[in-house]
């Protein structure tokens, strides 16, 4: 199972991947950390076209937090549960600002 959680979720956060033809920039606008809800968009940068979509997908969804997801597994009567971590790069920061490609390798830690 492949989830979306830890600290870099529970911020804002932008993540840009570069394709041949286009750009896609995934946000993270802002984490209720109450209700733990997240507004996310995905945005789209069109080389041949010269034509940016902003907000071209927008949602909302409760971000279930790990020991929650374990708890549900264990209930479940799974017999173990391990998480391997990834902190995801902020493209905004300058020191990531380096392409987040397609074939980027990314390491993981349990």
């Amino acid at each position: 199972m492949d989830v979306y959680g830890g600290t870099s979720s529970e911020r804002e956060l932008r993540l840009q991947r570069k394709f041949p033809n286009f750009t896609y920039v995934w946000e993270q606008a802002e984490f209720d950390i109450i209700h733990r809800t997240t507004r996310i968009s995905l945005h789209f940068n069109l080389r041949k076209q010269q034509r940016k979509l902003l907000h071209a997908f927008s949602y909302t969804w409760r971000l279930w937090s790990l020991p929650e997801i374990k708890d549900c597994l264990e209930e479940a009567r799974f017999k173990s549960v391990h998480f391997w971590l990834r902190q995801m790069p902020d493209t905004n920061d300058v020191k990531n600002s380096q392409a987040f490609t397609a074939g980027r390798d990314v390491k993981y830690e349990e």
